[in-house]
């Protein structure tokens, strides 16, 4: 399948709950994703564990901060969805770090601050 010049993977036909899923989620997306990897058999969430899953991975853009004069940031999007369940798990981080430099050269202070969220959703419960 091809969604404005770009190819667009489907997943097979024994996980249809999935491949409607993940179709919409691809052409909402537009290929700016990736799936982690091939089907895992089983994955344990929140002490629930669900078989058949596949992993999108949206976002996963880290800058990390290595010291308190850096600017750092995160940015990760992703999501799992087992077979005859649909989502069981999601997860949106954002931050980024400034460095926030005080006084005049050569002593200059470093006050870091953080600024963002993060969001994970686990499924409680289904039929």
């Amino acid at each position: 399948m091809e969604l404005n010049g770009r190819a667009i993977p489907i997943l097979p036909k024994t996980h249809t709950a999935v491949t409607t899923i993940s179709v919409m989620m691809i052409i909402w997306a537009i290929g700016n994703f990736i799936f982690d990897g091939p089907i895992q058999s089983t994955a344990t969430i929140q002490d629930q564990t669900y078989n058949d899953v596949y992993t999108i991975t949206e976002n996963d853009d880290t800058d990390p901060v290595t010291d308190p004069s850096d600017y750092g940031s995160v940015s990760i999007s992703r999501e799992m969805y087992s077979k005859n369940v649909g989502l069981v798990f999601r997860e949106l981080t954002l931050w980024e770090q400034q460095p926030n430099p005080s006084g005049n050269p050569p002593n200059i202070n470093y006050d870091p601050f953080r600024v963002g969220f993060g969001i994970k959703m686990w499924m409680v419960d289904h039929n």
